[in-house]
């Protein structure tokens, strides 16, 4: 099974760490794919249709994760499969269905997958749409106007999160959360005034709120990214120890 230049093309993408990783986790996957006997005589393949994919995804996950899945159905109605890891799967599971989700997208926005993402329900996003048009709707009915955008904070409506994700895990400690609370920032940095931050952790965090990358991203930036960026100026005497950033701090 190839993965055709997924590696070079996911780095256009992701980080250059996120990229590696998620590279490594399609790699082993598909590694594994090209050997199994009842894969080959079942005829499924990476590339194939969306049933396919998610017939080989979901045989990996109970024969070798060791997984209970399980048919479900989301709220909005579309069909999805449950995943719940036993004591036996031996590790998480979030980055390698992160991983494959970058797959399909990449490949599908360079022409080299010509279906539609099989980490996705089929007709989720209709769903979602129509679910959320739904909402829109009880609220016009209810005040006989709009919503006042989510940041006003004059209704305090705080939209659904609603999925797409075909595969969905359950029984995890840790489940993401969007933050949406307008004034969260202000909040953390008086926080880390009243604590003492020096000038790299006013940065670093700044840098997570305005970006939404990861703390390892974060951290990992040199003054070399910040020189070619054209953000910033810099006057260097170590890893961002004393980056004075234009439009960001200071």
């Amino acid at each position: 099974m190839q993965h055709p230049g997924y590696a070079c093309l996911s780095v256009r993408h992701h980080a250059s760490l996120t990229a590696r990783a998620y590279t490594r986790e399609v790699v082993s996957f598909a590694s594994w794919a090209a050997d199994h006997p009842v894969v080959l005589r079942q005829g499924w393949q990476l590339l194939g249709p969306p049933t396919q994919v998610r017939a080989l995804l979901a045989f990996f996950l109970a024969s070798e994760m060791k997984c209970i899945v399980a048919l479900g159905r989301d709220r909005c109605g579309f069909e999805t499969r449950r995943i719940e890891p036993t004591w036996q799967t031996g590790r998480r599971l979030e980055r390698l269905l992160a991983a494959l989700r970058s797959f399909y997208t990449v490949l599908h926005e360079h022409g080299r997958y010509h279906h539609g993402n099989p980490m996705d329900a089929d007709g989720a996003r209709r769903y979602i749409e129509e679910e959320r048009r739904r909402q829109l709707q009880v609220f016009v009915d209810a005040h006989g106007r709009m919503p006042m955008p989510a940041d006003s904070g004059v209704d305090g409506v705080r939209e659904m999160r609603l999925s797409a994700s075909y595969f969905r895990l359950k029984g995890n400690q840790w489940l993401p959360e969007i933050l949406d609370e307008p004034a969260l920032m202000n909040r953390v940095m008086s926080a880390g005034e009243q604590w003492g931050w020096t000038l790299r952790e006013t940065g670093l965090v700044r840098i997570l709120f305005d970006t939404g990358c990861r703390v390892h991203e974060a951290c990992q930036l040199s003054v070399a990214d910040w020189v070619q960026s054209g953000l910033c100026d810099v006057n260097y005497f170590g890893r961002l120890a004393t980056i004075r950033m234009a439009g960001w701090v200071g």
